[in-house]
């Protein structure tokens, strides 16, 4: 067979082959491996050394969940650092559960009182801010006076004006911090007069309690049911059961004592 000569073009780069030297493991050096690169000495050291060097390298940590440590614990403690000054206080000067509201305020004549009272104050304050400038917002001394004067039943109510927004924003503010309850922004809106105010409080603190949700939240009376075979038991609560308990110890104590004062008195005489 005959060899044939291949010329390469000169526009083709011939690449020639390289190496390069790879680093190894210090692991193999410790068995035998590049030993010239590793002395016994440095073998040594390394072996006494080899946690340290372990620790170097990347590792996974593991935490091990305590009470100390855990998210409800962690986050008390932070909370615990707040300042009070910092904390957020409550608008309301009273709160109220919805179902509470037509038991606490039942009375009309006491429900009355406390929207005139509340309706003087602000006019009181709105005079006191003004005093310099002698230019109120919302009132004068003429309206206050006939407000302490006043007496009678809601329909008077009817000549107090809530045309000044100023007036009636602050004052159903007011109102809703001191009832414990909260106005809707329409039923603000429709208020012209405190007498239609106070008619909008009346229908939400003497509506009887319900919430569609629940079935058992519905407020039953005996009056609702006049069938003799129908009987109505109402369940006190805890507290109320303690309560009634320590009036009957009270009163068995003060029976107790009263006769052992009575057999001392005879036993004397």
């Amino acid at each position: 067979m005959r060899s044939q000569l291949v010329s390469v073009p000169k526009h083709i780069r011939v690449r020639t082959f390289t190496t390069t030297p790879v680093a190894q493991s210090w692991l193999g050096s410790i068995f035998g491996k590049n030993k010239n690169r590793i002395t016994d000495k440095r073998r040594e050291e390394i072996i006494a050394q080899q946690d340290e060097i372990a620790a170097k390298e990347k590792s996974i940590k593991i935490r091990h969940l305590t009470k100390e440590n855990s998210p409800e614990f962690l986050k008390q403690l932070e909370e615990s650092k707040v300042e009070r000054s910092s904390l957020v206080k409550n608008w309301k000067s009273r709160n109220l559960a919805p179902s509470q509201l037509e038991e606490t305020y039942n009375d009309k004549v006491q429900l009355q009182g406390i929207v005139q009272k509340v309706y003087k104050d602000v006019l009181i304050l709105d005079l006191k801010a003004s005093a310099k400038t002698d230019k109120p917002k919302f009132s004068d001394f003429t309206l206050v006076d006939e407000i302490l004067t006043q007496v009678g039943g809601v329909e008077r109510f009817e000549q107090y004006g809530l045309e000044n927004l100023d007036l009636r924003f602050e004052l159903v503010k007011k109102l809703q911090s001191s009832l414990g309850i909260e106005l809707n922004d329409y039923t603000i809106s429709k208020c012209h007069n405190l007498k239609d105010l106070y008619v909008e409080i009346e229908n939400v603190v003497n509506t009887r309690w319900k919430w569609e949700r629940n079935p058992n939240a519905i407020v039953l009376r005996k009056e609702d049911f006049t069938a003799p075979n129908i009987h109505l038991s109402e369940e006190r609560t805890e507290q109320e059961k303690m309560a009634e308990y320590q009036k009957i110890l009270q009163q068995m104590r003060a029976a107790d004592l009263a006769h052992l004062e009575h057999v001392k008195t005879q036993e004397a005489s």
